[in-house]
């Protein structure tokens, strides 16, 4: 097994529960976002750039214990 799929097969897999929300910026621009986790901790925003989507938790999935 090379070292990035030893490394992969011992990462967790971190799932979450999130709520999908639009927020209406300008008359003609809404934006689609996911609200996940505890309201009382501190608020952590992550923006993607394009690509697959906020849905992707592979994009960004792996940075969460890090924050």
């Amino acid at each position: 097994m090379t070292s990035f799929a030893a490394e992969a097969a011992q990462q967790q897999e971190i799932t979450f529960e999130s709520t999908s929300r639009f927020a209406q910026v300008r008359d003609d621009m809404r934006l689609h976002y996911h609200e996940a986790g505890d309201p009382a901790s501190p608020t952590v925003v992550l923006l993607h750039g394009g690509g697959p989507g906020a849905s992707s938790w592979s994009n960004f999935g792996r940075n969460i214990p890090v924050l």
